[in-house]
């Protein structure tokens, strides 16, 4: 039987992410709701480097199921889905905390290479300032890719 979770009462990122920053050693700042949800269930928060992430909430007691989630989206990125990150997961004891980051942030891109002998081999490339690749910079990322594969094991050596 599906595990039953108590329903989330109503966001508020502010509030959330000052609880985050006050019982952990994760900093961030709230910049804005999020649309979207029955319960407005993320924030939009920056992170020290300047960086964007979002910020969510989860039951009380449920730090261990955010971890088995955030492996879980780790090997979806590893294998070529767009899935976020969790940056962090806080544990506040009443309250647990997600930090997540944005899979839509322009420049991070991942190339996964179909025909080729391990269907699940492949990059990740991101521009440090966020400006999206062009077709060109997509081309010689991946020739610069393919030219380091070795021919004969299909990986990188």
């Amino acid at each position: 039987m599906p595990e039953q979770w108590s329903r989330v009462r109503r966001l508020d990122g502010g509030r959330l992410a000052n609880r985050s920053v006050a019982c952990s050693d994760v900093s961030v700042e709230f910049v804005r709701q999020l649309p979207g949800g029955a319960v407005g269930a993320a924030a939009l928060v920056r992170l020290p480097s300047g960086e964007l992430a979002v910020l969510s909430s989860w039951p009380p007691g449920s730090a261990a199921r955010a971890g088995e989630v955030s492996d879980l989206l780790d090997r979806l990125r590893v294998r070529g889905y767009p899935a976020p990150a969790y940056l962090a997961v806080v544990d506040c004891g009443d309250i647990v905390a997600v930090v997540t980051t944005q899979p839509d942030r322009p420049g991070q891109y991942h190339y996964a290479w179909i025909s080729g002998p391990n269907p699940d081999y492949g990059f990740s490339s991101a521009s440090s300032d966020g400006r999206p690749s062009t077709m060109v910079d997509h081309e010689e990322a991946i020739r610069n890719f393919l030219s380091l594969v070795d021919p004969e094991t299909g990986y990188i050596d």
